[in-house]
């Protein structure tokens, strides 16, 4: 549940750079000497900090309402949650760098739902279908919510190729969002 709130409000936080560029402000970036790419990953923190008040929130929900974890599970699973929602950062600054109007909330929600769903971050992967099943490692959620649950299943279930979906994913939607916001401001 909280990567899920975590990779929608992360996406839409950073889609919201299409706002941004509505108002002007990518303009003003594109007067200063700093890169697209230090541009991103300064608004990638800003938004990582906001991705901490999700991760607040939602374990303080937990712990208020009886949810039992030990001490070392919830303390491992904040940082993993922190490091893949990078993915959902990058999808929102690639969709909002190539969708210029606010259907740049939408493609970030619903690459975001479809890949929840296809990850097997709503119904776990093995009640699933094998087609999903088969598909499930290919979705840009997929290596994000199986990391997640690393620290309740054990880890000697981690593969590479979790850490190399969360990698490849980010680095596409980022690869996106540079080439959009070249696009936007050299003009």
């Amino acid at each position: 549940m909280t990567l899920f709130g975590m990779m929608m409000t992360t996406s839409s936080f950073a889609a919201n750079v299409s706002l941004e560029r509505a108002q002007g402000v990518s303009r003003l970036y594109a007067l200063t000497p700093m890169s697209a790419l230090f541009q991103l990953v300064g608004r990638m923190v800003a938004i990582l900090c906001v991705g901490c008040v999700v991760v607040l929130i939602t374990f303080g929900v937990g712990v208020a309402t009886g949810a039992s974890m030990s001490g070392v599970v919830w303390a491992q699973s904040a940082p993993i949650l922190l490091l893949v929602s990078t993915v959902g950062i990058a999808i929102g600054f690639g969709c909002g760098f190539a969708v210029r109007s606010d259907g740049a909330f939408a493609a970030t929600s619903a690459i975001v739902v479809l890949s929840a769903f296809g990850g097997g971050l709503t119904i776990p992967l093995d009640q699933m279908g094998a087609f999903f099943q088969s598909l499930a490692p290919w979705t840009p959620l997929w290596g994000a919510g199986q990391m997640v649950l690393l620290p309740i299943h054990g880890w000697e279930n981690f593969t590479p190729n979790m850490l190399v979906n969360v990698a490849i994913w980010a680095a596409l939607f980022i690869a996106l969002a540079v080439w959009g916001l070249r696009r936007d401001t050299g003009r």
